[in-house]
């Protein structure tokens, strides 16, 4: 591939035969601002290299040219060292500028020597004052080292302190553990005592009821017997009175002291019935007893619960 460049090898030619006939050295800073500081730094110093070769040729041409005639030959030797003598002047010229730039320029850094020296000594100065401030500094340093080595003694008791509290606080969480699991066995040994007794009282009064139901069953069956056996033999007791009056009023009178008998057995399971009724009242009596039993656990159990703190009870202590 072919490179295309942004200058071309007569721009470089031209401003360098320029510098030349005016007796400025053809340099390659020269003729790069003098193109226009445009190409590669390598492509232009080829450039420059290519036409001081074609220019040497040029010059050197009556030694490889013997046809040239001596005239001509001695022509082209005197204006190259015409040339030759006028870029050496204008050189020299150059350098001297130089040389009087670069006295200005030692003159200009004597000047900013002398006022380093005066900073430096400014300088030191305020390090002497930093060295007294230092001194005063790293007395100060000190006593704050020692205040800190007893802020950390201090601080190292008071975690000894903390540490021997939050042992203290884990065994009183323990002991609270333990407290809450001793109330809440108590808690469920009570529940199941009190379920025990309600499950006992209620077969018991269901028995009660169902032998009480029984027993006057059996009354009202036997009084209802008793009342059709009574309501037959009245009505025998008719038909024979119409047959024999007399033995019909014996027997009317045996009638009446069965049916005093059998009032008195109405009375009796009357009165049974009142005592059963006396028993189921005395059952009801117990049963709030023991809702206050129950009422009198539970407040207890919510006294353990809004003060975690108390001792755990005994288990043989009473509600």
């Amino acid at each position: 591939m072919v490179r295309i460049t942004e200058v071309q090898y007569d721009q470089v030619e031209k401003a360098c035969t320029e510098l030349f006939r005016a007796g400025e050295t053809v340099s390659f800073a020269k003729v790069y601002s003098a193109i226009g500081n445009r190409g590669g730094q390598q492509v232009v110093s080829d450039m420059i290299r290519r036409w001081r070769q074609e220019t040497a040729a040029t010059i050197t041409a009556k030694r490889e040219n013997t046809a040239l005639p001596e005239e001509l030959v001695a022509a082209s030797d005197n204006l190259v060292e015409a040339v030759w003598k006028l870029a050496l002047a204008r050189a020299e010229e150059s350098y001297q500028r130089k040389l009087g730039d670069l006295a200005m320029n030692e003159a200009e850094w004597q000047v900013r020597l002398e006022a380093a020296d005066e900073k430096v000594a400014a300088v030191e100065r305020e390090n002497l004052l930093l060295n007294g401030e230092l001194k005063e500094a790293k007395a100060t340093l000190q006593a704050r080292e020692h205040s800190l080595v007893e802020l950390e003694t201090r601080l190292r008791e008071q975690q000894a302190a903390l540490a021997a509290r939050d042992h203290q606080i884990t065994a009183l969480r323990e002991d609270l553990a333990r407290a809450m699991t001793t109330l809440e066995s108590e808690r469920t040994r009570h529940d199941e005592v009190l379920q025990a007794v309600r499950h006992q009282h209620d077969e018991s009064m269901r028995q009660e009821r169902e032998r009480h139901g029984a027993e006057l069953t059996q009354v009202h069956s036997q009084a209802e017997a008793d009342r059709r056996h009574f309501m037959q033999q009245t009505d025998d007791l008719r038909q024979a009175h119409k047959l024999q009056a007399e033995p019909l009023r014996e027997q009317l009178e045996g009638q009446k002291v069965a049916a005093e008998s059998y009032r008195k057995q109405a009375y009796t399971a009357r009165d049974e019935a009142a005592r059963w009724q006396g028993r189921a009242e005395v059952a009801q009596e117990e049963l709030a007893a023991v809702k206050k039993i129950l009422a009198k656990v539970q407040r207890h159990r919510e006294k353990h619960v809004a003060s975690p703190t108390a001792p755990p009870r005994a288990r043989g202590d009473a509600p």
